[in-house]
């Protein structure tokens, strides 16, 4: 008989990046169409829904978006940008990535000193930008900047993103000793740009039979340092 408590039921974008990026890793990993058509419909939905006038913002609620977003609704949305094109390969997710890297660091990249800032240089002036560089119950959004930056740089050749990874990694150092784990997506970033990466090409059509069996014997072994792409072939190989 309790009045039933109030529900929260607002879109935020940085929370639904995480949902999108989860959901497309899992179709990935087991083939699940369902998983897959909810990660392109949630992504599809941030792009379309919270985006006004070409800036990404925080919160959607009953047909309205607001709040310009900070840096950890745009690192988390570039991180799942990835994720689904790993999970589709289909290349307007990876050019969507491009482009939201990019706006990124219009809006958020400290030349000085390197590294994210949390609000953009369109926000609100402030006393002192900060740059949240720790995660908490949420990874930090340097932290997935700094791995997604590093997978795009493999990805596209974008060398410049490398060594945008590369600085904000550089300024973790003097934590690595104190408390290295706090550092999670971190510790990826620089596996990426210091490990050996698996890079995996196939070459075939995306619903081709022998695509799809390639594809999921790669996948179903896990390996958090593997950049995937499908390469389009226009002949038919003999058998």
């Amino acid at each position: 008989k309790r009045v039933r408590p109030g529900r929260d039921d607002k879109v935020i974008t940085a929370w639904n990046a995480l949902a999108v990026s989860a959901f497309a890793r899992a179709a990935a990993a087991f083939g699940d169409e369902r998983y897959r058509a909810a990660a392109v419909r949630a992504a599809t939905f941030i792009g379309e829904e919270l985006t006004v006038a070409g800036r990404l913002q925080r919160t959607w609620k009953s047909g309205h978006a607001h709040i310009p977003a900070f840096l950890d609704d745009h690192a988390f949305r570039l991180a799942a940008l990835i994720d689904v094109y790993e999970a589709t390969f289909d290349a307007q997710w990876v050019s969507r990535a491009l482009v939201l890297a990019d706006e990124m660091t219009r809006l958020f990249w400290d030349d000085a000193e390197g590294g994210f800032f949390y609000t953009g240089s369109d926000a609100e002036p402030l006393l002192a930008r900060s740059k949240h560089p720790l995660g908490g119950a949420e990874p930090s959004g340097n932290g997935v900047a700094s791995l997604a930056f590093a997978r795009l740089a493999t990805l596209c050749g974008r060398d410049d993103l490398g060594e945008k990874a590369d600085r904000i990694l550089r300024s973790y150092a003097p934590i690595l000793p104190r408390a290295a784990r706090v550092l999670g997506p971190e510790a990826l970033a620089g596996a990426w740009r210091t490990g050996d990466i698996e890079e995996v090409g196939i070459v075939g059509r995306a619903d081709d039979p022998t695509t799809i069996a390639m594809l999921t014997e790669t996948r179903r072994r896990h390996n958090p340092l593997r950049a995937g792409r499908i390469v389009p072939c226009s002949f038919n190989p003999k058998p």
